[in-house]
């Protein structure tokens, strides 16, 4: 169970909005109110005020699972410290713990160590008011690389629908950094293991999405052979969905994938298809002489144009296709 999703919803922003200050003040008034008071607007949602609240972990797992979470951290002497550059030097220790353990193949303990690289730098947004620009500037880069590994973590356990949430975590992480080397590696990464997951048979299954990271991560890493093989693939499932889409036009004569048998046809009381004389079940009506002249003609077209668009794309690139379709429409 921990790494069961849990989507949770962003902060209002009238409590966004608010002063820590004021926000510790509210806390006093409420611990020195007599018991049975009424909870004040700001603890209607969870158990607290949310700006005293800590989010990160909770989008992974659930508040019973972040306990025992935290017992086995305890358990192991990797409680998370007080001070700012403790806990980033925290963080960093158990994520490359996580990498030793990844790399002899025990996913379940490299998870919660991942997890607890999140918990060690999950604070509160009362807190994060009161860091500096280079605290908070520190605290995402560590988080980008720790979403980036949890990611990877989430596909070989299986998890794809976490896989997604941590590689989309790390995609909005990365938009707060400067767009340097070391970031867009990063970003091609988690929209190549986001990809993956969605291509994946899922609650997260998109795989026009897929086919868009995968294709953005190309488009980063074009030398990556791994990247450009799961676009392949990727789009060769598309393709096999299309073909077998149900709402997909088909010619006459072809049968979907959820036709009705030939034997259950005269169950229907439909009797029209067989008093219409000269066509059988599973061919395609005869045409007139003029029709088939006039279908010879459109196929000719599409066909040249395909060649055409082929050759443009080969020999020029994508900005003479205009060019090659008007000596189309003109010959």
């Amino acid at each position: 169970g921990l790494a069961r999703a849990h989507s949770r919803a962003h902060l209002p922003t009238a409590m966004a909005a608010l002063d820590p200050m004021e926000v510790m003040a509210r806390v006093r008034e409420r611990a020195a109110a007599p018991n049975g008071a009424s909870k004040s607007p700001l603890e209607q949602v969870g158990q607290g005020p949310e700006m005293l609240q800590e989010h990160w972990l909770l989008h992974f797992c659930e508040k019973d699972e972040r306990g025992q979470l935290l017992r086995w951290l305890h358990e192991e002497g990797l409680q998370r410290p007080r001070p700012f550059d403790d806990r980033v030097a925290h963080a960093e220790r158990l994520r490359l713990m996580s990498n030793d353990w990844f790399g002899k193949g025990d996913w379940r303990r490299a998870l919660h160590c991942i997890m607890g690289a999140v918990h060690a730098l999950d604070w509160t947004p009362a807190e994060q008011m009161a860091q500096s620009k280079e605290q908070l500037s520190q605290v995402a880069q560590e988080m980008l690389v720790i979403m980036s590994n949890a990611a990877m973590i989430f596909l070989k356990r299986g998890d794809w629908t976490n896989a997604v949430v941590a590689a989309t975590a790390g995609l909005k992480v990365a938009g707060r950094l400067p767009d340097d080397d070391a970031t867009k590696r990063l970003r091609s990464k988690l929209l190549w293991r986001r990809g993956m997951a969605r291509a994946e048979t899922s609650d997260a299954r998109d795989l026009d999405g897929a086919a868009r990271d995968l294709a953005d991560a190309a488009a980063m890493d074009p030398q990556n052979r791994e990247i450009r093989d799961a676009l392949a693939a990727c789009r060769k499932l598309q393709r096999e969905e299309r073909k077998n889409d149900p709402v997909r036009y088909r010619p006459r004569g072809v049968e979907r994938p959820d036709a009705v048998p030939d034997g259950a046809a005269g169950t229907s009381g439909d009797v029209g298809a067989d008093a219409a004389g000269d066509s059988h079940p599973g061919e395609p009506p005869k045409l007139s002489p003029a029709a088939e002249a006039f279908a010879a003609c459109v196929g000719k077209c599409l066909g040249r144009s395909r060649r055409y668009y082929r050759f443009a794309r080969q020999r020029f690139g994508e900005r003479w296709l205009a060019l090659a379709f008007g000596a189309v429409f003109m010959a």
